[in-house]
């Protein structure tokens, strides 16, 4: 692939940003994506949001931000378009509005939109930084998609991972291109209170899909729900297991105690009224849930998974770590910190200290620095 010339920004102007992503449907890159463009919007930047479907944005995106449908989103396996084929549309689709919007930068989220936005955003001579949201080597992607991350990546600028350990995996294939990002943490506390149950309570976020681990949780939950009677569990989100964990409360006896409200717009009222958070995911990224559930002020208790729960959660200080999928140890710790009170408030006057180290304005302190390194400066 030729490398195209790269565009001169003049300095002391905004910015044109065009970021791109699959949908702005639930979930935690797409939480980003609009947080981030919220917040360059509000420094001045005119910031265009492609996505290949024309479905509403779950997350408010602020008026000053544009909304751009490529209406790209059908299965690429469906119909009598081969994956091929429709690939080839959406890197054209996307090609034609960079030409339209002649960004400074394209931001891209996720494996399969970041390969079509460096193919499409190369050929028309623009910078593109690719953002990773997950640890690659756990993510359940087909052998092609892999196969194009490696191929396209070394063509982008810069390509973000969440935290260190995955990012010097990274840094032997991409070099100087492999960038450290973490994720943004902003809470917004407005809107009606949250619908908890129980006097006392457990809350968790995701979607309930198998890498989130609700049945762990919920099993870890069961062992010690007998010893504390005004304790209930909430999990927020939406998932295909819903039918199964369901079940799963049902069996164990927990129905009353165990809550799936489904998807909620603002989390951030259900974490400052809870009294834990619990991780219980099987690996992960760098979770947003956890870390706007402890900028609201609200202790952890996470699985210590390969990647993500140590960069955020100081063990003994902010939160509590236990072995990766270890229940007995997830229920023990749990059992420990709803006994003792004064040792949940000694976490929770510290929790909200992930706000100096993930808070909106650092975060855009980084990428700041990532745009300078580039040669654009607003």
């Amino acid at each position: 692939m030729k490398k195209a010339p790269a565009k001169v920004t003049r300095l002391g102007i905004n910015l044109t940003l065009l970021l791109v992503i699959h949908s702005l449907s639930c979930g935690g890159a797409e939480r980003v994506l609009s947080a981030l463009a919220n917040a360059w919007s509000g420094q001045g930047h005119a910031v265009i949001v492609a996505t290949m479907d024309d479905s509403a944005p779950f997350y408010p995106l602020a008026s000053s931000v544009r909304l751009r449908p490529l209406r790209t989103a059908s299965e690429s396996g469906s119909g009598i378009i081969s994956p091929v084929a429709w690939n080839f549309r959406r890197v054209s689709a996307l090609r034609r509005c960079i030409r339209q919007v002649n960004p400074d930068l394209v931001v891209s989220f996720m494996t399969p939109t970041n390969v079509i936005a460096i193919l499409a955003a190369r050929s028309c001579g623009v910078r593109v930084v690719a953002c990773e949201h997950t640890d690659p080597r756990h993510q359940k992607i087909n052998l092609s998609w892999s196969a194009l991350r490696i191929a396209t990546y070394p063509f982008a600028d810069a390509v973000t991972f969440l935290t260190a350990n995955v990012l010097r995996r990274w840094q032997f294939w991409l070099t100087d291109k492999a960038r450290l990002m973490p994720n943004p943490v902003s809470v917004d506390r407005g809107g009606p209170p949250a619908a908890l149950h129980c006097p006392q309570n457990l809350i968790a976020a995701g979607r309930l899909i198998d890498l989130k681990g609700f049945d762990m949780l919920i099993d870890a939950f069961g062992a010690i729900a007998a010893r504390h009677a005004d304790w209930g569990l909430t999990i927020l989100g939406e998932g295909k297991m819903r039918s199964q964990l369901e079940q799963q409360i049902e069996k164990a006896g927990l129905a009353g105690r165990v809550q799936l409200p489904g998807r909620v717009s603002n989390p951030h009222v259900w974490f400052t009224q809870a009294d834990l958070f619990v991780l219980s995911s099987r690996y992960e990224g760098l979770p947003c849930a956890l870390c706007e559930a402890m900028a609201c002020g609200t202790p952890a208790v996470s699985f210590n998974c390969e990647s993500g729960p140590a960069d955020v959660i100081r063990d003994g200080v902010d939160g509590v770590l236990v072995p990766p999928g270890d229940v007995r140890a997830l229920a023990d710790a749990l059992d420990r910190l709803m006994t003792d009170k004064p040792a949940r408030e000694l976490l929770e006057s510290r929790a909200g200290e992930v706000q100096q180290r993930f808070g909106m304005q650092q975060t855009l302190g980084r990428w700041d620095q990532l745009f300078a390194s580039l040669g654009i400066r607003a």
